[in-house]
Parts: C-alpha cells; structure tokens; sequence
C-alpha cells in the first residue's frame, strides 16, 4: 500500500480541530466530504474537487480498499461519489467552522518548547476497547501507546528559572495536562513546584481518587539561560476517552486508577514536531 500512495496519490495529513492552514473556501468543502471525522477520518478528491473516496478506518487494508475503488472510478470520466446530505447539525457545525477563529498558530518568539509523553505505568489488567481502538482489534496497541504534546514557556518564564525562580505560569500548564490525565478538576490538584539552588526541581499533585502525586527533575542553566530541563510526574491516572491524543489512557478500565507519569523535557530546536500548537494552547489564557 506504501507503494499504491507514492506512486499514485499525494497524501496529506489535514488538522480538522485547529486548521490553521485552511481557508474558509476550503473548510466550506470539507465539511460534507469526511471534515468531521477526527483520528481516522480519509477522504480521497480529483485536483479538481471531485470526491472519490471517503471513509474511517483502523485496518490498512480496509483503507487499501478505498484507495484502489476510488482509483476506478478516477479511470471512470466523470465518476463521483455524492457528498452526504448537508443535515441541520452538519449545517450549524460548518457554521461555526467558518466562524472560529484561532487565538495561536506557533509559538511566539523566543519560546522554548518542551515535549510533554505520558504512559500509564501501572498494570490495569486487560485493555478496555473502544471505538478509537475498533473494539478489542487494537486495544493491546493502544495500551502499549505513549501520548505526545507540547508545552510552551515564555521569553520572561525562561528568565525567571535562569534566575532560580519556578513560574507559576508553567505550573499551570503542567497541571492543565495533569488534570487531564487523572480527572482531577484543576482547583483540586493543587501543584505545588519549588526550584532549588543546585537546580533540582521536587513537587506534589493530587491525582486521581485524590491520591498523593510527587514530581521531580532538574533545571540547567548557563550564561542566563536555560540549557535543560527534566521533570517526571508521577501519580494516579484514570482512562480518559480522547480520540488518539489520550493514548494508553483509553484503555484503562472504568474506575480504575493505576499509576502513571508524565514526562517534561526540552525539544530539540531542530525537531519539526516543536512547531505543532501544544494541545491546550487555543484556552485564552494559556499564556498569561
């Protein structure tokens, strides 16, 4: 199928919550042509907008499928599928699409970018499919999966650690995807971060079932900035149904509460993926 892509089409990998590359012309094309499908939405369109192929799918061949029927019908003049009936909910949803508009794109300038990846770490017994994981199909995959986001920290935040103060800015962004992973509401995980001299970093956060959570790391710095940064929060987590972004936390069976962590480090500058818009970033006050 690798071949069948390369040879034959041009993929693309289209953002349908936050579209920042998309003009209104292009969102008012998708919405009835597989927009409101997330995760695992394909559709399959001529250079000239006629739809060929559309559909949702987990198993490469069902997706091969759609490639080589949609292939046949390009070879077929004038052949096309019908985009589904513009319903009322379809209706009211494009118009919000058209409406929205993004508070950030890429992180303002001199940000620092750090990788946040989550894992559940304790055992929870057997994976809970669901309908992201096509029922039991791929729930061992998902419970096997690391969950990968973004966290940005000012030009000024970055000056307050090179100056051995903790922001409490970045504390809040961090307990934004604690809260996330343990069901915690953010006025209960009451995180608490101190930053010591020699730059190693201790804490504590409430995680699910209010059990106790610890965080730990270092910070490096030199010549009045930050060259490192490592913080591990550990805790209990509890499943958190969220498409693909969620990951592992999918899987975890209702009301249980195993441990898991969540892991803060310094991209690479070179690294792409540090330009994608970190998960919360579109909350108004992400920054402040």
């Amino acid at each position: 199928m690798a071949a069948l892509l390369r040879e034959r089409f041009v993929p693309m990998a289209m953002d349908n919550v936050d579209f920042p590359n998309q003009t209104e012309a292009e969102r008012d094309f998708l919405i009835d042509k597989g927009w409101t499908a997330s995760t695992n939405g394909q559709s399959v369109f001529t250079a000239d907008g006629r739809l060929l192929g559309i559909g949702y799918f987990f198993d490469p061949r069902e997706l091969e499928k759609c490639l080589r029927e949609s292939l046949e019908r390009f070879e077929k003049s004038g052949a096309a599928l019908t985009p589904q009936k513009r319903s009322a909910e379809l209706e009211q949803m494009r118009t919000h699409a058209l409406k929205r508009k993004l508070k950030m794109h890429f992180p303002p300038p001199d940000t620092l970018v750090a990788n946040l990846t989550w894992k559940v770490t304790g055992d929870y017994g057997p994976a809970e499919g669901n309908d992201t994981s096509a029922g039991d199909k791929y729930a061992a995959i998902f419970q096997n999966s690391v969950g990968v986001d973004r966290l940005w920290i000012t030009a000024a935040e970055q000056a307050s650690l090179a100056g051995g103060q903790w922001p409490e800015a970045v504390t809040r962004r961090l307990a934004t995807m604690l809260a996330y992973m343990s069901g915690t509401k953010r006025n209960a995980l009451k995180p608490r971060i101190q930053l010591a001299p020699d730059g190693s970093i201790t804490g504590t956060w409430t995680g699910a079932d209010g059990a106790a959570g610890s965080i730990k790391g270092f910070l490096r710095t030199g010549s009045g900035k930050v060259t490192g940064l490592q913080l591990l929060a550990l805790g209990a987590v509890q499943q958190v149904r969220d498409c693909g972004f969620s990951a592992n936390l999918q899987t975890i069976p209702k009301g249980r509460h195993p441990r898991g962590a969540l892991l803060m480090e310094l991209a690479d500058l070179a690294q792409p993926m540090r330009r994608v818009t970190p998960y919360h970033a579109a909350e108004h006050n992400y920054l402040e």
